[in-house]
């Protein structure tokens, strides 16, 4: 679910875009589960999500998926958003490769907070004097990363990663956003 939310007076710029439900985070995600990929520096799904129907790994293809996985995390790093360059999303490059569609969309609509909270109990809200401090610098969209450990990266092009669980202790989520463009 995609909110926009405008913390500054009426009229001062533009609402921060916050995506709960980004499709290509959500499907980097659940092929890292499926197939155990990537490393500590990016946090595991959680809740987990269904991957019975995914066809395993095997020890000889495990680190070029691994390569793969990294590279398309990689160019998300670089241009904040995975449609902007070069098609690069892992169903653009790989397919339907660690992927069950079906169970991606269902894990997808049991992340999605329903109905939303009311604005003034948004965690943008609530921290808006950050967010406008942080839309100074840049920051234009907020992506939540589908991870219960409190988590967050800032990217380049005005993108900032946070964990569902950071997203909901409001220092944390503060600090993290105090972080963005520093």
């Amino acid at each position: 679910m995609v909110t926009k939310i405008a913390v500054g007076p009426r009229g001062s710029g533009e609402p921060l875009t916050v995506d709960e439900r980004c499709p290509d985070v959500i499907v980097l995600f659940y092929v890292r589960h499926a197939w155990g990929l990537g490393d500590r520096q990016v946090p595991m799904a959680d809740p987990a999500p269904d991957t019975t129907r995914v066809r395993a790994l095997t020890p000889e293809n495990s680190s070029l998926w691994d390569e793969r996985w990294w590279s398309v995390w990689k160019s998300f790093h670089r241009y904040g958003a995975m449609r902007d360059r070069f098609g690069s999303t892992w169903q653009d490059r790989f397919g339907s490769a660690g992927i069950d569609i079906d169970a991606v969309h269902r894990w997808r609509d049991a992340l999605t907070t329903w109905p939303p909270p009311p604005l003034r109990r948004a965690p943008e809200w609530l921290a808006r004097e950050a967010v406008r401090a942080a839309q100074a610098r840049g920051l234009t969209r907020i992506l939540i990363v589908p991870s219960s450990q409190p988590w967050f990266e800032t990217r380049d092009h005005g993108v900032l990663l946070v964990s569902r669980t950071l997203r909901t202790e409001p220092s944390a989520f503060q600090e993290a956003i105090d972080a963005f463009g520093r």
